[in-house]
């Protein structure tokens, strides 16, 4: 198979995920307040660009920009967000 050919059926995939995301229309997510906190009860930073999360004391934690906050990690993951290092489902 052709590069071409495997990457288009993950661009497939990804382009919705990406368009939920920046919709903010995944179960257990919220945008930033207007300050770019965390809200209440969501520690999980997602980046939109990247498509990771990260958690507390993680390593990249504090020099992310979070897009979206997941209430659990199962949460991010769900939502096709996978941690650093972690080999995507394409």
């Amino acid at each position: 198979m052709t590069k071409a050919a495997t990457a288009a059926p993950a661009a497939a995939v990804a382009a919705p995920v990406k368009a939920a995301a920046e919709a903010g229309e995944f179960a257990g997510s919220v945008r930033p307040v207007a300050d770019g906190s965390a809200p209440e009860g969501y520690a999980i930073k997602g980046n939109q660009n990247s498509m990771l999360y990260h958690v507390p004391g993680s390593r990249y934690y504090n020099s992310t920009v979070a897009e979206l906050w997941f209430d659990t990690v199962e949460s991010a993951e769900a939502a096709g967000f996978r941690a650093p290092g972690q080999k995507s489902a394409e």
